[in-house]
C-alpha cells in the first residue's frame, strides 16, 4: 500500500511538471516569437512537445510502477497502452 502512494505522488509530480515545462516553453515562445521568430518558433515546438510526451511519460511511469510492486498484468496493460499511444503518435502525426 505504501508503494501505491509513492507511485502516485511520482505520477502527479511528473504530471505537474510536464505542464509546468510545457506552460513555462510556450509562453516564453510567444514573448520570443516578436523579437526572434526563428528562436520562438522553435520555443513553441519545444512546448508543445513536452505537452505531447507528459502522457506518455505518465503512462512508462505506471508500467515501471506496476512492475516494481510486482502486478506484472497491471504492468503489461500499461505496456500495451503504451504501445497504442506511441502507433498513434506516430501514425497520426
Amino acid at each position: 500500500m505504501k508503494h501505491d502512494k509513492a507511485i502516485a505522488v511520482l505520477i502527479s509530480r511528473t504530471l505537474y511538471c510536464g505542464v509546468t515545462l510545457s506552460a513555462a516553453a510556450l509562453m516564453a515562445g510567444l514573448c520570443a516569437v516578436r523579437l526572434w521568430p526563428s528562436a520562438g518558433k522553435h520555443l513553441l515546438t519545444a512546448g508543445l512537445l513536452i505537452l505531447l510526451l507528459t502522457p506518455i511519460a505518465r503512462v512508462i511511469m505506471l508500467a515501471a510502477g506496476y512492475a516494481l510492486a510486482g502486478r506484472p498484468r497491471f504492468a503489461v496493460m500499461a505496456g500495451a497502452i503504451l504501445i497504442i499511444m506511441l502507433i498513434g503518435y506516430f501514425i497520426g502525426g
